[in-house]
């Protein structure tokens, strides 16, 4: 069998070898995430939620029943950002992948095709966050209740506003995942067109 010479255009300091660590696919997409609609629709439904949960009828019940909610529901986002990140591979054809390869995002300086793949791969992280969430406020709240007694003490609020937010956020992504099968889709159409 002959010996297999190094392809000199794939060399581990390149950008898809780079990127195949979480760390560098975030970083440079860390400003998008930290200024998007999404983290600001979560930061403001936190507040609100947080500040009027003793108006809420969801106080007096246990934290570990809506932690069990919450599990279900990332439960089923997880499996459904896992489920469009096939469709959005296997939709497009191997042509058009090769295509979104190759073409430059002005967002993130990445590939289109690493920035599609990136799209689930965060909704996944985040309905991933809202488990481990889940999990430390069965572990932590169990009987407690959500919005009593009163006044919260510190501790509570603040554990409660940051569940909130990564349930918020994760319901977000939920929805970018939503629209970027629509996108995807509109694409291929759009292409198949002009073809």
């Amino acid at each position: 069998m002959p010996k297999r010479e190094p392809n000199p255009s794939v060399s581990p300091a390149s950008g898809a070898a780079r990127d195949l660590s979480a760390i560098n696919q975030i970083a440079p997409r860390l400003s998008s995430i930290v200024l998007s609609g999404s983290s600001f629709f979560a930061l403001m439904a936190s507040i609100l939620a947080t500040g009027g949960i003793v108006l809420l009828p969801v106080r007096s019940t246990p934290i570990a029943d809506i932690a069990g909610v919450g599990l279900t529901y990332a439960s089923v986002s997880l499996a459904a950002c896992l489920s469009g990140l096939v469709l959005s591979l296997a939709l497009p054809g191997e042509q058009r992948l090769r295509r979104w390869a190759r073409m430059k995002s002005a967002r993130s300086g990445k590939s289109l095709l690493s920035d599609l793949v990136f799209t689930f791969f965060w909704a996944s992280c985040c309905q991933l966050g809202v488990l481990l969430v889940c999990f430390a406020a069965i572990l932590f709240g169990g009987p407690l209740l959500v919005g009593e007694p009163q006044p919260l003490p510190v501790s509570h609020v603040t554990a409660l506003f940051a569940g909130l937010f990564v349930g918020f956020y994760s319901v977000a992504q939920l929805y970018v995942v939503l629209q970027t099968l629509v996108q995807v889709g509109v694409l291929v159409i759009l292409e198949e067109q002009q073809d």
